[in-house]
């Protein structure tokens, strides 16, 4: 059985944001950009196997096309290399 997460998401609140940010490597001044861009939308969109996720903040817009099972480079929002 499939989930369909397509959709329009609202981030309305977070808990240990900065700890999952500190976690994963962001620094001090990442951390506090980020924690100041926590209003976020998240648009999920799908055609077949592709999904695009479409995510934007007040300061900046980040969207990224893959499909299922591909290994894929992308750029994150921090502006990060990563192999996924």
């Amino acid at each position: 059985m499939s989930v369909d997460i397509t959709g329009k998401y609202q981030m309305h609140s977070s808990q240990n944001f900065d700890e999952f940010l500190k976690a994963v490597g962001l620094s001090l001044l990442k951390r506090k950009l980020a924690s100041a861009m926590e209003v976020a939308t998240v648009d999920i969109t799908r055609s077949g196997s592709t999904y695009t996720i479409r995510t934007t903040t007040p300061l900046k817009t980040h969207e990224v096309t893959f499909v299922l099972g591909m290994t894929m480079h992308e750029t994150t929002i921090d502006g990060r290399e990563v192999q996924v």
